[in-house]
């Protein structure tokens, strides 16, 4: 068999593309200015650096309660 045969179609490989859609959350004045600022010192939008860091947040949260599931602990370090 070819090696190109032997290939996944690209819709395979790549993950599907979903739709954002806009959601409400709020914040305090100087919690905004301190995003703003972190964000301006990386070159990126505030509304993606909020989205990209509760995406990794979040990637920690799931880690923390697989590792609590397969070691039997639970609490420990959790945010």
């Amino acid at each position: 068999m070819s090696a190109s045969a032997l290939r996944k179609p690209l819709g395979e490989m790549m993950p599907r593309m979903e739709s954002r859609e806009p959601r409400s959350i709020r914040f305090s004045p100087s919690e905004w200015s301190a995003i703003c600022q972190a964000a301006r010192l990386r070159a990126e939008e505030p509304s993606r650096f909020v989205r990209r860091l509760a995406m990794y947040a979040l990637s920690i949260v799931q880690a923390q309660a697989s590792a609590e599931a397969s070691i039997g602990m639970t609490g420990f370090g959790r945010l």
